[in-house]
């Protein structure tokens, strides 16, 4: 498993010398338009707080359900300048713009679950942490709260860009609603990335199928998530391993990848 986690990591990071230049400019945000690496950021996570199964999914903004269970996700993405799934890694002048997280959640018991995810940006160690917590709640309304770059050192325009020292800090809150088996929505709102608010929603297909929509407050994200595994998968000292694979466009433009692994 720390050998997957690592090279999922790698995999990203060694895609990303400087920020994607379509999504670059004074508070865009550009290091976090994909995967993001919170709760929900390219796999799904269930009612109970597990990952990789039945509930809600996003790209880059938040859902209501946390990752709990002492759960661990690691995942690797990529975000292509144009709209071909494919990418190249030529050292500084990377043809696509990734990265790789590490993501645990722990399990309160009656008070919820809170989850801490280190988001490794680029090749050049820089790194943010996040943080998000949802109480116990009954019935087919969730919510959360949580902070995108905890330090705010992540950059907020781009790599060398003017206004890339201004804080990324951002907080948020968000509520998910299970319409019905399968089919999940969330709206929600913060500051500076998610001041314009947000909204997602996702839907089951099939039993390894999952449809992801969501407008970031910039532009609308969407795609397919696969399971190769379906609601199965192999198991490790008791608990089984859940893969997610993930093709979409970001700002309906950019072919955007990712693998995630969680367990």
């Amino acid at each position: 498993m720390r050998t997957v986690a690592a090279s999922l990591i790698l995999l990203g990071c060694a895609n990303l010398g400087s920020a994607q230049s379509g999504l670059a400019g004074r508070d865009q945000f550009p290091q976090f338009r994909g995967l993001t690496g919170l709760s929900g950021s390219g796999f799904a996570v269930g009612e109970d707080g597990r990952p990789g199964g039945r509930g809600p999914m996003a790209i880059s903004t938040p859902i209501g359900h946390t990752l709990g269970k002492w759960s661990a996700v690691a995942g690797g993405a990529v975000v292509s300048p144009d709209r071909r799934f494919n990418a190249r890694f030529p050292g500084r002048s990377a043809y696509g713009n990734g990265n790789g997280f590490l993501l645990l959640g722990a399990d309160l018991g009656r008070h919820g679950n809170l989850a801490a995810t280190c988001d490794f940006l680029s090749s050049y160690s820089d790194t943010a942490w996040h943080l998000q917590y949802s109480p116990v709640l009954k019935g087919p309304v969730q919510v959360a709260v949580g902070v995108l770059d905890l330090t705010g050192n992540g950059g907020s325009s781009g790599q060398d860009l003017p206004g890339d020292e201004r804080s990324s800090r951002s907080f948020f809150g968000v509520a998910t609603v299970k319409v019905r088996d399968g089919a999940y929505v969330s709206l929600g709102t913060g500051t500076r990335r998610y001041q314009k608010g947000f909204g997602n929603a996702s839907l089951d297909l099939a039993k390894s199928l999952q449809a992801v929509v969501e407008h970031d407050g910039f532009g609308w994200n969407y795609g397919l998530a696969f399971r190769p595994f379906g609601d199965q998968g192999p198991v490790v000292e008791g608990r089984r391993v859940k893969v997610t694979a993930f093709l979409g466009l970001v700002q309906s433009r950019y072919a955007t990848w990712s693998v995630v692994i969680g367990y």
